[in-house]
């Protein structure tokens, strides 16, 4: 970690949801200032309110800024903003959707500044936001929106990373949303972020089968044979480890999963179920953009909100995964910017060993 503490903002999600507790959970931790300097996104109201239901009382203190550029190291700040006449725990409201976007909007206007490293964002509710400004059926879609270009949902912990190569549509769409162009790039992707976002030096890929039994030789439909397989060819002609189809089934039950770096998965559910199984506390990152965003992978949570049961830990982990991240990305551009000059210099000491000490063969 560098001496720099990276900007981390933190949107507050749906105020009738869980994404106050778990953000005022996982910043209780002291520590937390001490490896970021968090910027939280939400209506101070909101926050106050919840942390009175909240058994243990939290000590975390926010420092009221009106942006991130503001805000200080060693303290938590707070853009207040996305505020609702009133707080209903548990409650699905237009209002509480409104409040979500608000915020969700303060915080991607600063990152697009600059004023943020990364964005964590707390869940909200897909059916309540949706309005004439807003038409996004995900973070994710907002994000490829705003930041311009194709996101990958990569879902990641310290044992699986998954990627989805659709995401939030109908199971109906699936089949006709899958083309070999759309796997190839989102294995180019997959590769790109797994090498410079994660730090593997070659990865090897995974990519799933869309029906039961990889098809079972057009048995059982044709998209393995006509299109998945073709795009794997294609991307392992570009240099990309990719292997499969392969069944879901076979692949988690079997254990199968261990022997690659990343999964590439046809839709939500097949990725996400199994991985929801293996790491329940595990981290949605948006791939392919040049902003980090990461989030919990659980939703609002309507059932629990405002009960003091819900567990920040998944919180926390993405925090912790956009510091990394971010960590991992400037450093691999540090490695690879502008090559040339080093390796020319590099040349020329070794062709005059006395430069570096101001002499030269012909004085020695």
């Amino acid at each position: 970690m560098s001496e720099h503490k990276l900007k981390i903002g933190i949107t507050q999600g749906d105020p009738n949801g869980i994404g106050w507790e778990i953000i005022l959970k996982a910043l209780a931790d002291t520590r937390m200032t001490e490896i970021c300097t968090p910027v939280v996104y939400g209506s101070a109201k909101a926050a106050d309110y919840y942390r009175k239901t909240l058994a243990e009382p939290t000590e975390t203190t926010f420092h009221a800024v009106t942006s991130a550029h503001e805000a200080r190291r060693g303290k938590v700040s707070i853009v207040d903003c996305g505020e609702t006449e009133r707080i209903e725990p548990g409650q699905a409201t237009p209002e509480a959707g409104r409040a979500a976007v608000e915020a969700l909007r303060r915080a991607m206007q600063d990152l697009k500044d600059g004023y943020l490293d990364a964005l964590v964002t707390a869940p909200f509710d897909k059916e309540t936001v949706q309005s004439d400004e807003f038409r996004h059926t995900g973070h994710t879609e907002y994000l490829g929106a705003e930041l311009g270009g194709e996101p990958l949902m990569i879902m990641c912990s310290e044992i699986l990373r998954i990627g989805l190569v659709t995401k939030h549509i109908p199971v109906s769409e699936i089949s006709r949303n899958i083309t070999k162009e759309k796997i190839v790039r989102d294995l180019e992707t997959m590769r790109r972020t797994l090498i410079e976002d994660f730090g593997i030096v070659e990865p090897r890929i995974a990519v799933m089968a869309l029906n039961p039994h990889a098809g079972d030789g057009g048995l059982l439909g044709t998209e393995e044979t006509e299109i998945i397989k073709p795009a794997i060819i294609e991307a392992y002609g570009k240099g990309i480890l990719a292997f499969g189809p392969f069944a879901a089934d076979g692949l988690f039950a079997g254990g199968g999963y261990t022997r690659y770096d990343g999964i590439l998965a046809m839709y939500h559910d097949q990725g996400l179920a199994p991985f929801k199984s293996l790491s329940p506390d595990g981290v949605n990152f948006t791939a392919g953009l040049g902003a980090i965003r990461t989030s919990p992978d659980h939703g609002t949570a309507f059932d629990i909100a405002g009960q003091d049961k819900a567990d920040p830990q998944s919180m926390r982990n993405a925090i912790y995964t956009a510091i990394d991240i971010t960590e991992h990305r400037r450093a691999w551009a540090a490695w690879t910017a502008n090559p040339l000059p080093h390796a020319e210099r590099e040349r020329g000491h070794r062709d005059n060993p006395g430069r570096e000490t101001g002499r030269t063969e012909r004085e020695e």
